[in-house]
């Protein structure tokens, strides 16, 4: 059945992740790898993403959105168009 490959997320808010990055600074060194130790241990094997506030244009027939993650993101803007959402990718990062 479909509904079985639906693993329920969990929101994490900004004050748990940059809790986890303070303790992270406080250690020093490799950065990225403390922070990928700190959450496994904290949360396992999950990945997590990040969404930006999205950002409407005056008419609300465009959006801007920042997606990342540990290995990097992309920026996406959205535009209305004949009443359907077009997803369009303008920059990626890593």
């Amino acid at each position: 059945m479909i509904q079985d490959s639906i693993y329920p997320k969990q929101l994490l808010s900004s004050k748990v992740i940059d809790s986890i990055i303070t303790i992270v600074d406080e250690e020093g060194s490799d950065r990225k790898n403390n922070f990928i130790k700190k959450y496994t241990q904290k949360f396992g094997d999950k990945n997590y993403i990040i969404y930006s506030l999205p950002l409407f244009s005056r008419d609300k027939k465009t959006v801007y959105i920042e997606q990342s993650d540990i290995f990097g993101g992309k920026a996406i803007y959205c535009r209305k168009e004949n009443g359907k959402w077009k997803f369009y990718i303008t920059k990626i990062w890593i």
